[in-house]
C-alpha cells in the first residue's frame, strides 16, 4: 500500500551534450555583446534588450536542459523546470508507447505542439510515451524506461478502475 503522494516512478532525463555546448556558446557570444565596447556605442534602450535576452537565454538553459517525469499516487507532472503539465492519473484514457516523429512535432526538441493536436516534451526522437486523457491534449513525453512508466500508470488506472 503506497500513501498519498509517494513517488512511484521518478526520471530526470538530461539534455544531450551538445546542446550544453550549443547554449554556452549563445550565452557566450551574447554576453560578449551586451558588454563589449561595441555596446557603449548604442542606444540604452538596445543595451538594456540585449542584457535581457542574455537572461532570457540563461533561464531557458536551465529550464530546458532536464526533462523531470513523475508518477505519484495521484498524478503525472511532466515537465522542463517551471515549464511542465501535471495530469491527474483519474483522468487518464490511455497510455501506450510511441516513437515520436520529427515532422509531425514541428522538427524541434523540447516543448512543441504537434500536428495532431498533441503536446511534446521531448529531448529525441527515440523512446517515449504518449498518454491520452479523457478531456485534453494528449501528451508524448521522451523517456529512458517507456515500459516502466506505461507499467506503473496502467497498474494506477486499473486499481482506480476497480476500486
Amino acid at each position: 500500500m503506497t500513501t498519498p503522494g509517494e513517488l512511484l516512478y521518478g526520471e530526470d532525463y538530461e539534455a544531450h551534450p551538445v546542446f550544453h555546448i550549443f547554449f554556452a556558446a549563445v550565452i557566450a557570444l551574447v554576453t560578449y555583446l551586451s558588454l563589449s565596447p561595441f555596446n557603449a556605442r548604442l542606444p540604452r534602450n538596445v543595451q538594456a534588450l540585449l542584457i535581457l535576452v542574455d537572461l532570457l537565454i540563461i533561464f531557458l538553459y536551465f529550464s530546458l536542459r532536464t526533462l523531470r517525469i513523475r508518477v505519484t499516487e495521484s498524478q503525472l507532472r511532466v515537465g522542463f523546470g517551471v515549464l511542465g503539465t501535471s495530469i491527474p492519473l483519474s483522468e487518464v484514457l490511455l497510455v501506450e508507447p510511441e516513437k515520436p516523429s520529427f515532422w509531425r512535432y514541428g522538427g524541434g526538441l523540447g516543448i512543441m505542439w504537434g500536428w495532431d493536436g498533441g503536446v511534446g516534451y521531448l529531448m529525441t526522437y527515440g523512446e517515449a510515451v504518449r498518454v491520452i486523457r479523457r478531456r485534453g491534449r494528449a501528451i508524448v513525453f521522451s523517456t529512458h524506461n517507456p515500459n516502466a512508466v506505461i507499467e506503473v500508470i496502467q497498474n494506477k488506472i486499473e486499481a482506480g478502475e476497480t476500486a
